[in-house]
């Protein structure tokens, strides 16, 4: 996965899907936010096992993929990167970060192990 996204937006997403995730002891992926692509947006995704939230934000998609990060830790690290565009780039099982004159890299988890939210059908 390699996008760039308005930092606005991925503040706005991480602050709205963030709330639904948990402290959970025996399922810790619940703990994280699933990070993927669609097209031309960035989709992110967390669920408690019984409410899911999907949030989608316009970003310019360079290569299609995704990966499961902590949410607040993450929220607080894009909270510090300076500038509007911020660069992320999956390699592995690894989040690349860049901001203006910022880089950091964060070590996540396999999409596979994120719980499947189901999708409503009219």
């Amino acid at each position: 996965m390699k996008l760039s996204v308005l930092k606005e937006n991925l503040l706005d997403g991480l602050s709205k899907v963030s709330r639904l995730t948990s402290k959970s002891i025996s399922l810790p992926i619940l703990s994280n936010v699933l990070i993927s692509t669609e097209k031309n947006f960035l989709k992110l995704s967390a669920t408690d096992l019984e409410i899911g939230i999907k949030y989608w934000a316009l970003a310019n998609v360079e290569k299609e993929g995704s990966l499961t990060l902590p949410a607040k830790f993450l929220t607080d690290l894009v909270n510090l990167i300076p500038g509007e565009k911020i660069s992320l780039e999956v390699k592995g099982n690894v989040l690349l970060l860049e901001g203006t004159g910022y880089k950091n890299e964060i070590k996540g988890l396999a999409a596979e192990e994120f719980p499947i939210i189901p999708e409503i059908k009219g």
